[in-house]
């Protein structure tokens, strides 16, 4: 019974210290959004609209990066809509997500989902918007 016992404290230690480290997917887009914002001109330089944003699709398969997929899409798209065409990005912006992506998911336990998708926006402006709605979530779910 101690055993048990133990193993369901280090279970929820460990459960609760991936929470505070970062381990969740409002963490990584906020990461993300910070790397966009510093690098933003190299990010943009080859689109026209910077209202528009750049939708990241990944697909996840036993804790590994299967394939990540990058589409430039108008704020109107929602999410139930499919993004039609593929676009090539900055190469420092697609190996910072990998990285990030990659070692959350092999850090973190409680991250294991077969997908994860979510937009980057091109402008400060938007990134900004964009940092406070991502914190106003996480407020909300951390209040639950």
């Amino acid at each position: 019974m101690k055993k048990i016992f133990i193993l369901i404290c280090l279970l929820n230690i460990s459960f609760m210290y991936s929470q505070d480290k970062g381990c969740t997917i409002s963490d990584i887009q906020l990461e993300i959004y910070d790397f966009t914002s510093s690098n933003l001109n190299e990010i943009s330089k080859n689109i026209n609209d910077r209202n528009s944003l750049i939708e990241v699709n990944i697909a996840i398969k036993n804790k590994n990066i299967q394939t990540i997929k990058y589409y430039l899409i108008s704020p109107e798209n929602n999410y139930t809509e499919k993004s039609e065409s593929e676009i090539k990005i900055w190469k420092k912006l697609n190996s910072f997500i990998t990285k990030t992506i990659s070692d959350k998911i092999q850090k973190c336990p409680n991250l294991d989902y077969e997908g994860i998708k979510f937009r980057v926006p091109i402008s400060e402006e938007n990134i900004q918007k964009a940092i406070t709605e991502v914190n106003s979530l996480k407020y909300i779910l951390e209040q639950k």
